[in-house]
């Protein structure tokens, strides 16, 4: 399939264009149908004071999760950014944590899910409004998320998905019965992709993956990174690991390359990255840009083993050089060569822990409330059946909170009521306080680049597995 055209008048010299203009009537009629505006003339809106917000149209080809072309879809979106006004605006979405941390409590707890595919004009504060007025109680300090004692409810635009306990069917039904009442909405069964990652699961042994191998494969191609394996173990013999072809970094018009890289073991080389003494073109500027974009989406969600390259390599979006893109492409190399990565979920292990706890948490960490943001468990009557362990390295801390004799001393408020708030819940056993040696922390892979080993060792530690390795070694044990 042809890239999807960027915008209303590329759309018009796209070969698929008579498909994408039916998409546009489907959208312009489901608009009309829900009164999403009135129209009035220029001089009309001149008069009252008021300067109209310039739209735009987006295109997109949709596509089934083996990647099969399913239909053309066109969302006429106003620009919110040329917006001018005194008040707060926001783009509601759901948080890639707490999407995460609901397929965690799903593949924990054996839960079932539903996934609806809502009609166009669906907007964060209507739909919002109607799950309040089903019954549903919005979470505090989370968006994009409801919940009652049957169930909880999270969306993103038009994707909505429903998760809940079996013994809860017939309240699940009738809440499904009601919202297809409001929406025009269509029943996807299970949910299997959300926001392109493609959800697995063996609910034999509660486990679940998630994958973004499809939006790996679409971003890979849409810059033309092709990699290979040319070693006898797959690793490059080059000094930084990538091709060092004079065309490694392509001169044709569109500054993208198709040159056949050579396979890479870890995001970046260990080594120090300077900026640039010269300055990039505009062009080289923004394909950087897109680039980075590109790797960030897949760092926050999936991939969080090329979180620290994406970082490191974001502080150069005003002038990158051609070392910097020439890093950037071996990101991308790395992802191509990785794509079956995914975060497994593994609830059933010996610990029999959902979730793990770090020392290093978001405490009271919303400037305005001096509200914790990254705790929304009792919100959602969460109950993980097990203590709280946190993990920490320094063993002054440890002894901190666990000796009867502490002898901290600061005119900090915020660190003093932290400290003795800690220090009780351990004190009670509420919490308990582990050491956790350095080697076997997550700190260094999120800091700087790691030799290959040590790369691998803390992939392994983030939970991330081969999906093709995990699904073969399920299918031995009986699964899936």
């Amino acid at each position: 399939m042809p890239k999807e055209p960027d915008g209303y008048t590329e759309m018009l010299r796209h070969p698929h264009a008579e498909g994408f203009k039916q998409a546009m009537a489907v959208e312009i009629t489901a608009l009309k149908s829900k009164g999403i505006w009135r129209e009035v003339s220029h001089n009309h809106a001149v008069a009252a004071g008021k300067i109209p917000i310039p739209t735009r149209w987006v295109y997109k080809n949709k596509y089934d999760e083996q990647r099969f072309f399913v239909k053309y879809k066109a969302r006429l979106c106003a620009c919110g950014d040329l917006q001018k006004t005194l008040q707060h605006t926001f783009a509601a979405t759901l948080a890639a944590r707490i999407f995460r941390a609901l397929m965690a409590i799903v593949a924990a707890f054996d839960l079932e899910t539903r996934q609806f595919d809502a009609s166009p004009a669906l907007w964060y504060r209507h739909l919002s409004a109607t799950l309040i007025n089903l019954g549903l109680e919005t979470v505090p300090g989370v968006q994009c998320l409801h919940t009652n004692q049957y169930m909880l409810v999270f969306f993103f635009v038009d994707d909505i998905a429903v998760i809940y306990d079996r013994k809860f069917t017939h309240q699940v039904n009738e809440f499904e019965k009601k919202l297809c009442r409001t929406y025009e909405m269509r029943s996807l069964g299970q949910i299997e992709w959300f926001l392109g990652i493609h959800i697995t699961r063996e609910r034999y042994s509660r486990h679940l993956w998630l994958c973004q191998e499809s939006y790996i494969d679409k971003v890979t191609t849409r810059f033309t990174i092709t990699s290979i394996s040319n070693t006898p173990n797959g690793i490059s013999n080059t000094p930084n690991g990538i091709s060092n072809t004079p065309n490694s970094i392509s001169n044709t018009p569109n500054n993208t390359s198709n040159t056949l890289k050579r396979r890479v073991e870890t995001p970046l080389p260990v080594e120090d990255f300077s900026k640039s003494t010269a300055q990039a073109s505009a062009q080289d500027i923004y394909l950087y840009q897109q680039k980075i974009g590109s790797l960030n989406f897949a760092a926050v969600i999936t991939r969080p083993d090329i979180a620290h390259a994406t970082s490191t390599l974001s502080s150069f979006l005003k002038n990158p050089s051609p070392r910097h893109m020439e890093l950037a492409d071996r990101v991308l190399i790395y992802l191509a060569h990785t794509k079956e990565y995914a975060i497994e979920i593994n609830p059933n292990s010996n610990t029999r822990k959902v979730f793990n706890a770090s020392s290093d948490a978001s405490y009271g960490n919303d400037p305005d409330s001096r509200r914790s943001t990254q705790g929304f468990f009792e919100a959602i009557g969460f109950k993980p059946g097990h203590q709280t362990t946190i993990e920490c390295d320094n063993q002054q801390t440890i002894r901190i909170l666990t000796s009867d004799d502490p002898r901290l001393t600061t005119k900090l408020q915020h660190i003093d009521i932290h400290h003795h708030w800690l220090r009780q819940e351990v004190q009670a056993s509420k919490i308990t306080i582990q050491w956790t040696p350095s080697a076997k922390t997550l700190a260094d892979g999120f800091t700087k680049p790691l030799p290959i080993q040590n790369h691998r060792s803390f992939v392994e530690l983030l939970g991330i597995t081969n999906l093709a390795t995990s699904r073969i070694k399920e299918v031995e044990k009986g699964g899936l």
